[in-house]
């Protein structure tokens, strides 16, 4: 393979990748210090949780929510950074995305030039970040891409090789990553049982049955020893079957919603080509290249590479229901699409400085056209968060009441209700009638001293009336607002803040 390992003796792809990861994110991310609070629902819940683990709590036994440890734990460490906003979120984002800009030039690096590897890295970062799947930051698939990119710089390291079986601290550390995909969002996993069978098949064409079973032993070695952790917190806590019962129970047989195969390749077209057009097509003709490309790689590693993208594309095809982050994960494989264009244009120039001029192009695009483009110098007075905050005064205890986390608790600073559901998840009500009746016994037995209710501004008019009859007897409505972390147009649910009529109420 006619490859240039990177061994650029000089620190400036380090800290190239590094500030390129920081304004992506600066940008990018609503976790970033430039917004006063990040909008999205999923990513107040990842605090929340990470609050109450770092509050004594223990996951899933004492508060409910479906996605796996490792991402609340990750978000208890931003809390512990910072307990009043998302900066320790951004810190982390930076640190984990500059993690994957670095391996996806070391892979890059595999085919083509260093100064071609480098801006291959970055424009994939950036075209990543800029894509409508990036949403605003801080999803579960954006601290896994590191973890599937180490696999695949592994992969492809074995099969150019001429060993029978992958070193031992390739296996082992592929394995680990596995277990830690597992261990934040498992419908991911697509790609490590297609690098593990991958990895298996070739062995075995190598070595024999022995050497290829050697391989899966280590492999699943490196797993063992990333879910261990987990299960010994369960097991010390008592929450063993919690843990059964929210992450994989909950998460396989609770959401609603049976859809055909003909939905299902529709989704591909609308929610994978339509929302990410160039994300998409980058990826595609990236696949295409390393299937076609006159490289002298072996057919071993294209056919590798392509059946992980298969298998980790399979299994979110599978799903069936997708939300808008669910594409972010394939991104990986978008910096074989920038390969496709970067190499002929390498052959004909090796101006090192053609590098940062086209990174500084896309990283001006971020800011102009990224997810978070139409929030700017919002201020946080134009936050529903902050407008109830004030309302409320400090120490006052609110809920949120029947939708994901809208950052209420955050930026109120308020302490979290007495029960398993201080929120609710996407799981109705007949499937999971728990998290409706603690929220409403709350209400009834005036629990807390303020409610929020969230409303859809293009739905039934009749939807903002308080679902719980208890609510209208115990409280009164005394302020309603708007999104305000978006500009008129774009604004999608207004909220609706109660007070408890005794004890200082109306």
């Amino acid at each position: 393979m006619p490859t240039t390992k990177p061994n650029d003796p000089s620190y400036f792809p380090l800290l190239f990748l590094l500030i390129t990861s920081a304004v992506l994110m600066l940008f990018g991310s609503m976790a970033s210090p430039l917004f006063p609070l990040h909008t999205g629902v999923d990513q107040n819940t990842f605090l929340t949780v990470g609050r109450a683990m770092c509050e004594g709590d223990v996951l899933y036994r004492d508060i409910f929510e479906q996605k796996g440890p490792l991402l609340y734990v990750l978000h208890a460490l931003a809390y512990r950074i910072d307990s009043g906003g998302f900066f320790g979120v951004y810190l982390l984002e930076v640190l984990s995305f500059w993690g994957y800009l670095l391996l996806l030039r070391k892979i890059a690096a595999e085919f083509v030039s260093d100064s071609a590897a480098l801006a291959a890295s970055a424009l994939s970062g950036w075209l990543t970040v800029i894509s409508y799947a990036f949403s605003r930051g801080d999803n579960a698939e954006e601290f896994c891409l590191p973890l599937l990119a180490i696999g695949l710089l592994g992969l492809i390291r074995y099969t150019e090789s001429d060993r029978d079986i992958p070193l031992f601290a390739v296996s082992l550390l592929a394995g680990a990553c596995a277990g830690c995909v597992l261990w934040i969002k498992f419908t991911m996993l697509g790609f490590y049982i297609a690098w593990v069978l991958c990895v298996f098949c070739i062995a075995l064409r190598r070595g024999g049955i022995k050497t290829a079973l050697l391989a899966v032993g280590e492999f699943l070695l490196g797993m063992l020893l990333a879910t261990l952790p987990w299960l010994l917190y369960f097991l010390w806590h008592n929450a063993l079957y919690s843990l059964w019962e929210v992450y994989f129970y909950a998460n396989i047989f609770l959401y609603s919603g049976q859809t055909t195969i003909l939905s299902r390749v529709l989704s591909v077209f609308t929610k994978d080509f339509l929302w990410n057009p160039p994300l998409f097509l980058s990826i595609v003709i990236g696949i295409c290249w390393i299937l076609r490309a006159p490289l002298p790689i072996k057919k071993e590693t294209r056919v590798s590479i392509a059946a992980i993208w298969f298998g980790l594309y399979f299994f979110l095809f599978v799903g069936g229901t997708r939300y808008r982050y669910y594409f972010l994960i394939m991104a990986l494989f978008s910096v074989f699409g920038f390969l496709a264009l970067l190499r002929p244009l390498a052959e004909r120039t090796h101006r090192r400085g053609a590098v940062p001029l086209i990174c500084t192009a896309g990283l001006l695009c971020t800011v102009l056209f990224g997810n978070c483009a139409g929030s700017y110098l919002i201020p946080a007075a134009e936050y529903p968060q902050y407008q109830f905050a004030e309302q409320m005064g400090e120490g006052a205890s609110v809920l949120n009441y029947r939708f994901l986390d809208g950052g209420f608790y955050l930026a109120a600073q308020a302490p979290l209700p007495d029960t398993r559901y201080p929120l609710t998840v996407n799981i109705p009500r007949e499937n999971l009638p728990a998290q409706f009746d603690e929220q409403d016994q709350l209400i009834e037995t005036e629990a807390v001293d303020y409610v929020i209710t969230r409303y859809r501004l293009d739905g039934d008019p009749e939807g903002k009336e308080p679902p719980c009859a208890a609510l209208e007897e115990n409280y009164t409505l005394i302020f309603e607002t708007e999104d305000g972390a978006n500009r008129e147009g774009a604004r999608t649910y207004g909220y609706c803040l109660y007070q408890k009529k005794r004890k200082g109420g109306v």
